[in-house]
């Protein structure tokens, strides 16, 4: 029997010619002991191993005699250079078109106005300044045709926002929304008011077509104050639902009968501030009217309420109102001075 062995080293330069690795065995009796062989090839593996560590050895040395010098150092040594200054950029001289913002339909309103026309419904309308309030302007219209189908043009008013309220496009229309609103209620409980003719579509409109009712009520008419009185009952019993702005100024008298021609534009005050707001002023106004003294007017305001408070309304106001008018601290009614 024949047994052939090889030894493999890592670097096929390393190898022994395998002639010096193989031992055949062809008589058991002629060969080698087996502790021989093993001593041999123990040998044999030791001195491949010490070749190669040394071989290793001396690569390492070499490495580090011919490695070149950090590129770092070598940075460090060449001259430095200034950096060229920035290139300009180029500028573009010719100006940017930007496109003009389009007006809302309030002010672009405000605008023709100054001019002393609109535009409504196709139609140019020449416009005369009638009057002014907190937050409208009140023209006349001059038209060819009817404004309204069957009413001529004279029994008309034109209301437009005044141009420091046209800012805020969103803010108008609301405020258009809440008047329209309470409008609506009012006519809703008879209340005789002047009719907005265009009510359905004023918002898109921008602008009121109302009714005019030219005659200023006459504070001095029992009548007239009877009628005044009415608007603020019927304020006050649908106060939770219902907001009127019943200032003098917004009563006219058509001929025949009060009516009220302008309705609260905002919601935010209480009806008990709307109320005690609108009563001072009747007051205000009678007394001015009528050069009364404090007597007189204690004995105006409280004809005038008389009734109210089983409407939640407060004597106790009235006594602040005539201290605000007259600068006095109490007041006490005509029976009791």
């Amino acid at each position: 029997m024949s047994v052939r062995r090889t030894l493999f080293f890592e670097d096929p330069s390393d190898q022994v010619p395998s002639s010096n690795f193989e031992v055949v065995r062809t008589n058991e009796s002629q060969s080698p002991t087996g502790k021989n062989i093993e001593s041999a090839l123990t040998a044999i593996g030791e001195a491949g191993v010490q070749t190669q560590a040394q071989r290793n050895s001396e690569k390492r040395k070499l490495d580090v005699v011919n490695l070149p010098p950090p590129k770092r150092l070598q940075l460090e040594l060449l001259p430095t250079t200034p950096k060229p200054p920035p290139t300009p950029r180029k500028t573009n001289t010719k100006s940017r078109f930007v496109p003009p913002k389009p007006l809302s339909l309030f002010k672009s309103l405000s605008n023709q106005a100054k001019n002393g026309k609109i535009t409504y419904n196709q139609q140019e309308v020449g416009i005369v300044f009638l009057a002014s309030g907190s937050y409208m302007d009140v023209y006349f219209p001059l038209a060819e045709k009817p404004l309204v189908p069957e009413v001529a043009n004279d029994k008309l008013v034109i209301k437009l926002f005044k141009e420091e309220h046209t800012g805020s496009e969103i803010f108008l229309k609301t405020c258009m929304g809440t008047s329209l609103k309470f409008y609506k209620l009012a006519k809703e409980l008879n209340l005789p008011i002047a009719t907005i003719y265009n009510a359905e579509t004023a918002v898109f409109d921008g602008l009121y077509i109302q009714e005019h009712v030219q005659s200023s009520i006459d504070i001095l008419n029992p009548s007239h104050l009877a009628q005044v009185r009415m608007f603020f009952q019927v304020f006050l019993q649908n106060k939770e639902t219902l907001l009127l702005d019943l200032l003098p100024d917004n009563f006219r008298f058509d001929g025949n009968e009060v009516k009220l021609i302008d309705f609260v534009e905002e919601d935010d005050d209480s009806w008990d501030i709307l109320i005690k707001h609108a009563v001072q002023n009747w007051c205000r106004l009678y007394t001015q009217t009528t050069q009364i003294d404090l007597q007189g007017a204690i004995a105006f305001i409280e004809q005038f309420t008389e009734g109210f408070e089983q409407f939640d309304y407060k004597k106790e106001w009235n006594e602040a109102i005539i201290h605000s008018l007259f600068k006095i601290e109490t007041f006490h009614n005509k029976d009791s001075s």
